[in-house]
């Protein structure tokens, strides 16, 4: 049985489009990285603006000690920094365990307030809207903060004078085995693109572990992506860059770069990506819905060249032109991102991760269109 010859030059010409299209988005991500460099912060850079940290936790006891420990050593003076934890319905022992921790912690100008809503999006706007200072650096309870971060963030935002907001680099950390890696790569993948179409004045995604702004910045657009419980970093950063490119900052200094734990389980990892998948239809930006359906077509469409290659040769000759192709520029780009961030060790996985990558995107897809079970995150079901 061979597949009929109209419906393979249909589908050659098909994923050839989807593939000229993603490298076409690739190149646009290129042409950023290469302006890419961090570079150390001048010594003793401190802004007279005063800031706000903004944190929402839940059930964050297994890293509350990490997360003082680092917001102790921040450089920033301690008259100007204010710090705010909300907790969003934490259990009870877990929260009385963090309320201790503060209360004994070195800790200056630091509230713990409580979430009267529920839900991340309600903790952080509450956060916000208690802050004393305008400029606000929002990050999780889970990450690690370097001790430069504030005067970094801050430096960036306030040297160009028509940001709005200043969007940081983010890495995961993973832990042992090919899942934490392959989350870890996937996702620096991520940060790559998004970093190099920042660069390009083509802002499509922030991430709220690495975010700063200034708070009636942020009270104007946040409502964009409201229905959904994730998110608020994203729509966020859509709905300032429609309103003005100019207004978004990127933060180059190698000591502004966070980091936070990559998933280290197959299921949890999957889930993470369904849930950051399902934004995607809610977005803002049509620029931003192109990228995502071209990077999902991409790898839906190899999956789908390999299973009818089985009953047309032709298919698989396609799909080994397109599958090299698209190795080589993923490839330039990951190194490139890797080296400016040290994350090269990542790159060890890359060759095995390019074959599981277009399945596993597949499945995130088709997990988006078809919701057979409720995705959770924190013991929550998430609206999407």
């Amino acid at each position: 049985m061979t597949v009929p010859d109209t419906i393979v030059y249909i589908l050659i010409a098909l994923g050839v489009i989807v593939a000229l299209s993603y490298h076409f988005i690739m190149n646009l991500i290129i042409r950023g990285l290469v302006r890419l460099t961090f570079h150390p912060l001048p010594l003793l850079v401190e802004p007279d603006e005063p800031v706000s940290i903004v944190i929402s936790m839940r059930n964050e006891a297994d890293h509350i000690d990490v997360l003082i420990n680092d917001l102790s050593r921040l450089y920033y003076p301690q008259d100007r920094l204010e710090i705010i934890l909300v907790d969003d319905h934490s259990q009870t022992k877990q929260i009385e365990y963090i309320a201790a921790k503060l209360r004994r912690s070195s800790l200056k100008n630091c509230r713990l307030l409580h979430n009267p809503g529920e839900g991340k999006k309600k903790a952080l706007y509450y956060g916000i809207v208690e802050a004393s200072h305008e400029l606000i650096l929002q990050t999780d309870a889970d990450c690690r903060i370097p001790a430069m971060w504030v005067n970094s963030m801050a430096a960036t935002l306030l040297a160009n004078k028509e940001a709005e907001a200043v969007i940081g680099a983010v890495k995961m950390q993973p832990s042992s085995g090919f899942w934490s890696r392959f989350a870890a790569l996937d996702f620096m993948s991520l940060q790559a693109s998004g970093v190099g179409l920042a660069l390009r004045k083509k802002v499509i995604m922030a991430n709220g572990a690495n975010l700063g702004f200034y708070r009636k910045t942020w009270l104007k657009h946040r409502e964009n992506g409201a229905g959904l419980s994730s998110g608020d970093d994203v729509f966020f950063i859509q709905s300032l860059a429609k309103n003005n490119k100019s207004a978004i900052a990127f933060c180059s200094f190698e000591h502004s770069i966070i980091s936070t734990p990559a998933p280290a389980k197959m299921e949890e990892f999957l889930q993470q990506r369904i849930r950051w998948g399902s934004k995607s239809r809610a977005y803002t930006s049509k620029f931003s819905k192109i990228v995502a359906l071209t990077v999902g077509l991409s790898s839906i469409s190899i999956v789908v060249f390999l299973l009818l290659g089985f009953w047309d040769y032709r298919l698989h000759e396609a799909l080994l032109v397109i599958f090299i192709a698209k190795f080589m520029i993923d490839a330039w780009v990951l190194k490139s991102f890797a080296r400016e961030t040290q994350q090269a060790s990542l790159l060890k996985v890359y060759p095995f991760s390019a074959f599981v990558y277009p399945f596993y995107i597949s499945w995130v897809v088709f997990k988006m269109v078809f919701p057979f079970s409720n995705n959770k995150w924190k013991g929550r079901p998430v609206r999407t």
